[in-house]
């Protein structure tokens, strides 16, 4: 029954969210792994290519499903190396910090059934072809406690229960009066519990999505991008190339000196993206360089150009006392 009277809720408007489908091409999910555990259910390939440059909880997903995991190789430029996957396989493309969008576009088209990675590229437009399966992931972009995107065409029914995330969502609250740090635990105990739930996006997130300024979004993270690109470009072992469709991540900068602890003390925080894949057996291979040595600065929303002459400063400053 419809409640009436009591204490207000938050004024969160009723706009519209980024993606905007009918049902039998979106499917609403808690997290991007959830909306990749729904693409491999569709699917029910013999075997999944993964690239070894990749989430763990992503391996960890598709074995505990019980399929076959053959790893491919990238390049410097983030290319698949010798990938051939057969019709009744499914190859995973991760369109890498969001600026990858070449690359997926390059590679989709001669494979049969396809899942794009597109958790750090929210903004990245859906392919819509028949078995390509276009995952997203809400949190890495906006403020919420939950929410990911399957997108495709003629999605099959996803029977799943409606997660409830007021009771994880209080670190969101928290960061406005105590800081990021503050809150940081709490929000990585909210992770861990959607991490190993399959389930809907709940209605909270469905409604944080519908509020959200995504043209500010998207250009001040182009803007962010490009004032680094400025300041720190000349140092960065990785060539960027933004096009004009590209909404970044983070700003990935790569060097090989550990200025991270540093960046830390500085209230710099950059998160150590698949750190659990720097180990000896992937020495000497690009992927083992790209997790040690990149460091992916912050660009989003949040700041100003101000803010990214500050970072690419203490950078600088950081990389002179070495």
């Amino acid at each position: 029954m419809k409640e009436y009277g009591g204490y207000l809720p938050l004024e969160l408007q009723h706009g519209k969210a980024y993606y905007n489908f009918d049902n039998d091409k979106i499917i609403k999910t808690n997290s991007g792994l959830t909306a990749i555990y729904c693409a491999l259910s569709a699917i029910n390939p013999k075997k999944v290519y993964l690239p070894y440059f990749v989430c763990p909880t992503v391996d960890n997903l598709v074995s505990s499903m019980g399929f076959e995991i053959v790893q491919y190789n990238i390049d410097k430029d983030f290319q698949p190396i010798n990938l051939n996957c057969s019709d009744e396989d499914c190859v995973l493309l991760v369109n890498y910090f969001g600026i990858n969008t070449d690359m997926v576009i390059k590679n989709y088209s001669r494979f049969n059934n396809v899942i794009i990675d597109n958790t750090q590229a929210f903004f990245a437009e859906p392919i819509f072809r028949k078995n390509v399966f276009n995952v997203y992931s809400c949190r890495k972009f906006i403020g919420t406690s939950d929410g990911g995107y399957l997108i495709g065409t003629d999605l099959p029914e996803v029977n799943m229960e409606q997660d409830c995330s007021g009771k994880r969502a209080s670190f969101l609250l928290m960061q406005y009066e105590y800081g990021t740090n503050e809150a940081y635990q709490d929000s990585i105990e909210n992770y861990n519990q959607i991490r190993d739930e399959r389930k809907r996006m709940s209605n909270l997130t469905e409604r944080i999505l519908e509020s959200v300024d995504y043209t500010f979004v998207k250009d001040r993270r182009q803007r962010n991008f490009q004032e680094l690109c400025k300041l720190l470009g000349g140092l960065n072992k990785l060539k960027l190339d933004l096009s004009d469709n590209d909404i970044p991540y983070t700003y990935p900068f790569m060097i090989r000196k550990d200025i991270r602890s540093k960046l830390v003390e500085h209230k710099i925080y950059v998160p150590w993206i698949w750190k659990e894949k720097n180990t000896d057996d992937y020495f000497g291979i690009p992927e083992y360089d790209f997790t040690k040595y990149i460091f992916h600065l912050p660009i989003d929303q949040r700041y100003s150009e101000r803010d990214m002459d500050y970072i690419a400063q203490t950078v600088l400053n950081l990389l002179e006392e070495i």
